[in-house]
């Protein structure tokens, strides 16, 4: 299960089990400024259900809807969900390297997804293509700086550092291999 550290002190922090997954990997947990937790589960078996949910007393709920975790169009549903992170601005990242069970991505698949948590909806989708996020290719990690607009985002099926401009959508791949 997944623990989360509650009344932090100088000596000691509490630990409290929020939730509980037996049969499925996560590889993602985040949390936003008002407490609610985040977690993804990427498509690396064939009993694969949901991608990203938002832990609801303990239970996974589909988040941000049920239709972006249901199989459809790569452009407009998580394919592989790897990592989901909160910035500073307690928005919702996530990155989905479109790479189910760790094969190569799927055309149209790779994206970068901000989540605006007030409001439960997604505000903005930053495609990759095969310059950023070539087949072979595995987004792995997302952090976010605020200040700049930027995101950086680990690649470790090749090896490179992503750099994204979160206000275009232009990114590029630094440190291939």
């Amino acid at each position: 299960g997944f623990f989360i550290a509650t009344g932090l002190s100088l000596h000691a922090a509490e630990l409290v089990q929020v939730a509980a997954f037996p049969n499925q990997q996560v590889t993602g947990i985040a949390v936003s400024k008002t407490g609610r937790i985040f977690v993804n589960f990427p498509n690396w078996s064939d009993d694969h259900t949901i991608s990203v949910a938002e832990l609801v007393d303990g239970k996974p709920m589909p988040y941000p809807n049920e239709e972006w975790n249901k199989p459809g169009p790569a452009k407009s549903h998580f394919v592989c969900v790897q990592a989901v992170y909160v910035d500073a601005e307690d928005n919702l990242w996530i990155l989905d390297p479109a790479a189910p069970k760790l094969q190569q991505t799927v055309k149209d698949g790779p994206k970068l997804i901000k989540v605006d948590l007030m409001r439960n909806e997604i505000v903005q989708t930053i495609p990759f293509g095969e310059d950023v996020a070539p087949k072979k290719s595995y987004l792995n990690d997302v952090r976010v700086d605020t200040k700049t607009h930027t995101a950086y985002l680990t690649e470790s099926g090749i090896g490179a550092i992503i750099v994204v401009d979160l206000v275009s959508g232009k990114a590029r791949r630094l440190l291939d291999g």
